[in-house]
């Protein structure tokens, strides 16, 4: 009896122990079943970020890969530009394709325009072959059509006359350079005459004062010398309103101002004279007589000045402008970055109407040099060609205008 009931508190305990066993197994089981569901859970998280961060990778080097290759087609261009510029004097790199240039300068004209066609074709994700195959038909109707006799003939003539135009430009380029110096040295020489004139204004007074009735005759000298500053102060004002001026002054001013000079001159060499007449002198009749021609000489002085008003005013208007044209000027300087842009934008733009002026003058001379008048359909065309070449002379006339006001 004792030994059943030790037998059956031991399998109590025994199966008591062991539900408390099942217990905790299943409430481990259930927190592992919650950690793998969350490391799962992780695991598809990681998945996704790994799958979205591949993909962003792979963007990031087709941009990067399409920004490098357009920065370097940008590099060799520029590489080309520099490698033309540094052969021998000629036109510019879009007008060496002519078959009379010279190898080298022809050589890297193709390959310039080559690497312009590919760029503008490569601007987007996928190559725009269209965009290549005009191209590369302009570039290959142009080495075709370009050496005929009549279209070197007429290049030739063109040549000619841009290079005449080149040194009527020169000669005005130097003429206005003359013109400014011609200011320049009028403000040095009136600077020394200027001081010469007080020196012997000085001596003039000291002179007079050793005479009878000086006090007359140095309110006299003292009158005179203050015309001749008014006088000095107008030329003075006439070289700083040429200098703001510069290329605009126009040919009336210009010979107002040399008038101007000439009466400065005439003035200085009078001052000498009665410098020698008053040391001459040596009763008071000869400087009473000295005294008069100084009051006629300041009559004529105070005439002058009067005529001088209408030039003093031109002057004030001229100078005026100038200021004017110096505000706007500046309020321009916030629009450099935009006109950067601008210029880079008509430069390319003034490239491709060049390649196509000249192919449209190489047609025209082609269809010129057939002998049979161009009768219905062909001269329907001739006169389409010339009205475009026209019409691209003028873009091509207008786009120069704005480079050189954007380059300005």
């Amino acid at each position: 009896m004792l030994i059943s009931n030790l037998y059956l508190i031991a399998a109590a305990e025994l199966a008591a122990l062991l539900i408390g066993v099942c217990v905790f197994l299943l409430v481990q089981n259930r927190s592992l079943s919650k950690l793998v569901k969350r490391l799962r859970e992780r695991l598809a998280e990681l998945i996704d970020d790994l799958r979205h961060a591949h993909a962003h990778s792979k963007a990031a080097e087709e941009s990067a890969a399409d920004g490098t290759y357009i920065k370097h087609l940008d590099r060799h261009i520029a590489l080309t530009k520099k490698h033309h510029k540094s052969l021998e004097p000629g036109p510019e790199i879009v007008l060496d394709l002519d078959p009379d240039a010279p190898s080298p300068r022809r050589v890297a004209a193709l390959r310039y325009m080559l690497l312009l066609a590919e760029k503008e074709a490569c601007g987007t994700e996928k190559t725009n072959w269209k965009v290549l195959e005009r191209k590369y038909e302009q570039l290959l109707a142009f080495n075709t059509t370009y050496g005929s006799p009549s279209g070197a003939e007429s290049d030739s003539s063109e040549i000619d006359t841009l290079r005449e135009e080149l040194v009527a430009a020169k000669k005005r380029i130097n003429n206005l350079e003359r013109f400014r110096a011609l200011y320049f040295d009028l403000e040095d020489k009136w600077e020394n005459s200027r001081d010469t004139a007080e020196q012997q204004f000085n001596e003039l007074a000291e002179l007079t004062a050793e005479l009878e009735g000086a006090s007359g005759a140095e309110a006299l000298l003292k009158g005179y010398q203050k015309n001749y500053l008014e006088l000095g102060r107008l030329i003075e004002n006439g070289v700083d309103g040429a200098s703001l001026m510069g290329e605009r002054r126009t040919d009336s001013n210009a010979s107002e101002v040399s008038h101007l000079r000439a009466v400065a001159a005439d003035q200085h060499r009078i001052i000498n004279e009665l410098q020698r007449k008053l040391q001459e002198a040596k009763t008071v009749e000869q400087t009473q007589q000295i005294v008069n021609d100084l009051q006629g000489q300041l009559q004529k002085q105070i005439r002058f000045v009067q005529e001088s008003e209408t030039c003093i005013q031109l002057l004030e208007d001229e100078l005026n402008t100038a200021n004017k044209e110096n505000e706007q000027l500046k309020s321009r300087l916030s629009q450099v970055p935009n006109l950067k842009l601008q210029m880079k934008e008509l430069r390319d733009k003034n490239n491709e109407y060049e390649i196509k002026l000249h192919t449209l003058q190489v047609d025209n001379h082609r269809l010129n040099a057939r002998k049979p008048p161009a009768t219905g359909a062909n001269g329907e065309e001739v006169q389409r060609l010339k009205k475009e070449i026209s019409d691209l002379e003028t873009k091509y006339a207008e786009l120069e205008e704005k480079f050189l006001d954007l380059k300005i």
